[in-house]
């Protein structure tokens, strides 16, 4: 055994030289590898992010292709974003996250909504400001009022929406829009779509409740400050008082519980005021078509193209009938007409007309005073309507016989004042002969086979100027159930005649 100690072997040339070989590999980059894309499915799957590691070495650098397989290897089908795979590539974006891919949010629907119609009914309305744009509060009506076939509601129909979509394909459900379900209630119809409402009468508009119906009848307590005037496309039916300076204006009938100030009521048909009248000298009840019914009318003024039925009395009052006035009351010392003035074109009924004080009062009956007024008016229209059509004959006859003398020329100035003057005659006589006719047809209703009455169950007293047709007496005396008619120019005064004696009287003539 040798003391020296063991040298150490050199490696084999080969060994050796593959080992300097793998030490010039690491150095000199042959250790390579290709990029590398990182996807990331974010948001419950509705983003993904790739983030690629750059290659090493001589390894490849990313592709579109590699970016592709590696969102495939996530199972992401949807969404993807082939521009940004193109710049990921062709910009090198490395170490950074990019979105290249986004899910669809899903759309929900939107609910139904109504377009009111009606409320434009308030604007069109609306005649609370005047020419000075002052603003009258009693015009701020809350009553929306309709006609007939008018549109007043309009529903846009709900939508369904569309559906989401996650990165990996799968579908989101969408909410679908709320729909709205519309009852048509009285006066109301709907069309076939089930989309639109009409009014079927005129009234006013009411929706509540989801359902809109049109009333022809509204109840209020009082007409005051809070409800305005009331101008009404139906039935006005007032449970207390109508006060002072308001205005009920109804297309249908009237009826009020209590009493009536200084206001105006109108309406095209029936007018009952349970408690009567205290005009205040400003009051107008007028219907327009129908009746009016008053317990009392006090310094007011009552207009019915019918009858007007008054139960206690008339005080200071103007009526006016268009058939017949009662004020007749089951007691003979109620039931009458004091001060003031009645006129009836068929017949006044009363209990008792005029007082113990003597205070004026005119009766007037077979013919209205608007007629006598439309009378006199033309009267005095067609007899000045002829003068001047007889002055223009004249003149026109003047300008003929000049015309010929010269021939049939005439300057062009006579000329045009004679086709003037032709063209005014022909259009003032047709004018004259619609007026007379008028006037003739007055004349046949208010003076010809036409008898009137004027019954007096109790008493008439002294100071009262009857006029009955073209006849006429200041009562001088009392006079007491009696019936005062037209006889030949002369009012005769017969044995009481009831409604039903009349009647029978006529049917023999």
């Amino acid at each position: 055994m040798s003391d020296e100690p063991e040298k150490e072997q050199s490696p084999a040339p080969e060994a050796a030289a593959s080992s300097a070989g793998e030490k010039k590999d690491k150095l000199g980059g042959l250790d390579s590898h290709p990029a590398e894309a990182i996807v990331e499915r974010l948001n419950n799957d509705m983003r993904a992010t790739v983030q690629v590691i750059p290659p090493t070495g001589t390894g490849n650098h990313i592709t579109v292709e590699m970016l592709k397989k590696s969102i495939a290897d996530k199972k992401i089908v949807h969404g993807i974003d082939e521009e940004a795979l193109q710049k990921i590539v062709l910009e090198k974006q490395y170490m950074k996250p990019v979105t290249v891919a986004v899910g669809d949010e899903p759309q929900n629907g939107i609910d139904a909504q109504l377009v009111y119609h009606f409320d434009k009914f308030i604007h069109r309305q609306d005649t609370s400001i005047d020419n000075f744009n002052r603003v009258d509060f009693k015009e701020l009506s809350k009553i929306i009022n309709t006609e007939p076939d008018e549109m007043l509601l309009e529903k846009i129909p709900p939508t369904d929406g569309t559906p989401g979509r996650t990165i990996t394909g799968k579908v989101i459900r969408q909410v679908k829009g709320k729909d709205l379900r519309i009852r048509a209630g009285k006066g109301v119809r709907m069309d076939e779509a089930g989309l639109k409402w009409y009014s079927e009468i005129a009234g006013q508009v009411i929706y509540r409740n989801d359902q809109i119906s049109v009333e022809n009848i509204i109840e209020l307590e009082n007409i005051n400050s809070e409800t305005g005037n009331i101008r009404f496309k139906g039935t006005v039916v007032v449970k207390g008082i109508v006060e002072d300076g308001f205005v009920i204006d109804s297309t249908a009938d009237v009826r009020i519980m209590g009493s009536v100030g200084a206001s105006q009521v109108k309406a095209l048909g029936e007018i009952a005021i349970v408690g009567g009248v205290f005009g205040k000298g400003h009051a107008k009840v007028e219907s327009k078509e129908g009746n009016i019914y008053a317990k009392f009318t006090q310094d007011a003024d009552l207009r019915a193209a019918k009858n007007i039925f008054i139960e206690e009395y008339s005080r200071n009052s103007t009526l006016r009938a268009g058939k017949s006035i009662h004020v007749v009351n089951e007691n003979p010392n109620r039931g009458r007409i004091l001060g003031g003035n009645a006129s009836a074109t068929e017949e006044i009924h009363c209990n008792n007309i005029g007082g113990e004080m003597e205070i004026p009062t005119k009766i007037m009956v077979g013919v209205s005073k608007e007629d006598l007024d439309r009378i006199a008016e033309l009267e005095g229209v067609v007899e000045k309507r002829f003068n001047t059509l007889d002055q223009l004959r004249k003149s026109l006859f003047f300008i003929q016989r000049e015309k010929g003398r010269l021939g049939g020329k005439l300057d062009q100035d006579r000329e045009e004042l004679y086709q003037r003057l032709l063209l005014t005659m022909t259009k003032m006589r047709l004018t004259a002969m619609n007026e007379a006719i008028e006037l003739t047809a007055l004349y046949e209703s208010v003076y010809i086979n036409k008898k009137s009455h004027l019954h007096i169950v109790n008493q008439l007293f002294p100071n009262v100027e009857v006029n009955i047709q073209l006849a006429s007496m200041n009562v001088k005396k009392a006079i007491t159930y009696a019936t005062l008619t037209n006889n030949d120019g002369n009012i005769d005064v017969l044995p009481f005649m009831d409604h039903e004696h009349v009647l029978a009287q006529t049917d023999k003539r």
